[in-house]
């Protein structure tokens, strides 16, 4: 007989999921909030100052929920989500990733006005860590 893995966990991991809300309440507290990404469906739970938040994206809008997730290893090497405990949720935009990229250019950032930002972040790194700046980023920070 070929000895089998064993199941690892559970181990807790703060974590975020995305879906649309499908099913939310119950009578305890916390309640049930499901959500669904494509077709996958997260059992989770919130308090219910949470989940009647979360009720006005019900069927309509994906969201992001942030929590700590409760998850163990199958013998086959699977991670399986037991438990997730929503502690706060945000709406997840309908943006194409061009638009996204436009809106994300239009930032006013003074790094964008610099000759060379890269070597700029390299000679703070160097002289955070104590060693002397070189300037630039060719094959001193390559070689590390």
């Amino acid at each position: 007989m070929i000895d089998q893995e064993p199941e690892y966990g559970p181990f807790s991991q703060p974590g975020t999921l995305d879906g649309v809300p499908i099913v939310i309440g119950g009578e305890n507290d916390p309640v049930p909030v499901h959500l669904q990404d494509r077709k996958t469906i997260y059992n989770c739970l919130a308090s219910r100052t949470i989940a009647k938040e979360i009720g006005q994206f019900l069927f309509t809008v994906p969201i992001r929920v942030s929590g700590l997730g409760r998850w163990v290893r199958t013998p086959d090497g699977v991670w399986v989500l037991r438990r997730f405990m929503i502690a706060n949720f945000h709406e997840l935009r309908a943006e194409s990733v061009p638009d996204a990229t436009a809106r994300l250019r239009a930032i006013r950032a003074e790094w964008k006005d610099r000759t060379d930002p890269i070597a700029d972040l390299v000679d703070i790194r160097d002289a955070e860590e104590g060693r002397p700046g070189i300037g630039g980023y060719g094959w001193y920070s390559v070689a590390r």
